[in-house]
């Protein structure tokens, strides 16, 4: 590219600008999006991580454990790994220790298991 024809897409940008065309807007629109569906995804797992928690599965290598034997699947319909695990406490503004101290709720079964099976996924051994 030459030095004019960069003015003139310089000076074409800025004239649209002017005329109020937003740029990237279609990126940012799908971001908000992407952050929303991601929040929803980790509301939805609330009750499941707090539930690990008092089962004393407390580690974020454990935690990815767990969720993956339990068949959950990421927001992306991935395995979890520490750092997705790390990343679903920073969406759901938790950490271990406040967790704990988090009132108990209802252990929710997106796989149709009863709250006896889920305490039976807890209890058995790591391999």
């Amino acid at each position: 590219m030459n030095q004019s024809h960069s003015a003139a897409i310089r000076s074409g940008i800025a004239t649209a600008k002017a005329n109020g065309v937003v740029f990237g807007r279609s990126g940012k629109d799908l971001a908000a999006r992407n952050k929303a569906a991601a929040f929803a995804h980790a509301e939805n797992l609330r009750s499941l991580f707090l539930a690990c928690l008092r089962h004393n599965i407390r580690t974020t290598e454990r935690l990815a454990f767990h969720f993956n034997r339990m068949g959950v699947p990421t927001a992306r319909g991935g395995r979890w790994s520490r750092s997705t695990i790390t990343r679903l406490m920073q969406c759901l503004d938790l950490s271990v220790e406040t967790a704990i101290d988090t009132k108990a709720e209802e252990v929710p079964d997106p796989h149709g298991r009863s709250w006896p099976e889920w305490l039976t996924i807890f209890e058995q051994p790591e391999h």
